[in-house]
């Protein structure tokens, strides 16, 4: 993990508003559904 990810992985984990961003972003609602082994409604 560089630096940079670090940095923002810190502030995610700190942050619930920015955490709340991050996690509502479509990307990362895709890697969830898989992550949680549930198919992509596309």
């Amino acid at each position: 993990m560089s630096p940079e990810q670090k940095e923002m992985l810190n502030k995610a984990l700190s942050d619930k508003d920015y955490a709340k961003k991050i996690l509502s972003s479509p990307e990362a609602q895709n890697l969830i559904r898989q992550l949680s082994g549930k198919k992509n409604k596309n």
